[in-house]
């Protein structure tokens, strides 16, 4: 009787193997998914942020003559000249969050801010967090003090 030398996979060595890399596949898709979630809070934290102290800034400077503020809406934020937000006007810059939302903790009437001329304050604190659309655990609080301090 000849000794034959087994080649190859059987059928259940190559299912176990493709078991592996599949539960391997859905871990790695998961966490990629969480970091996206987190970057996406974090790009939104940061462009809000910059949008108040550019509205503040512009307030500061009587650039135009006029006050600025933001606008909030539960998928974006808007940049604003005047006293009041007209969705209308044309010089509105416009930021759309994608995979986040505006969540209206302390905002005054209207979810708008607007800085004062000269001092830059605002009329009362405010603050609003940011959530993530695929987890709502992930959050940013974004506080905005009485003096137009941004923290």
């Amino acid at each position: 009787m000849k000794n034959y030398k087994k080649k190859g996979f059987t059928a259940l060595e190559v299912l176990i193997a493709i078991s592996i890399l599949g539960i391997l596949s859905v871990i790695a898709i998961n966490t990629f998914s969480l970091f996206r979630s987190a970057s996406a809070i974090d790009q939104a934290h940061a462009e809000i942020v910059g949008m108040l102290h550019d509205a503040r800034s512009r307030t500061l400077a009587s650039k135009d003559k006029t006050t600025y503020g933001v606008h909030f809406e539960e998928n974006a934020a808007i940049l604003f000249a005047g006293s009041s937000y007209d969705p209308a006007a044309a010089t509105n810059e416009v930021y759309s969050l994608n995979g986040v939302k505006i969540i209206f903790t302390n905002l005054p009437a209207g979810n708008s801010i607007v800085f004062l001329r000269l001092t830059g304050e605002i009329a009362a604190e405010a603050a609003l967090a940011l959530q993530s659309s695929r987890d709502s655990a992930r959050a940013k609080t974004i506080a905005i003090l009485a003096s137009g301090i941004i923290e």
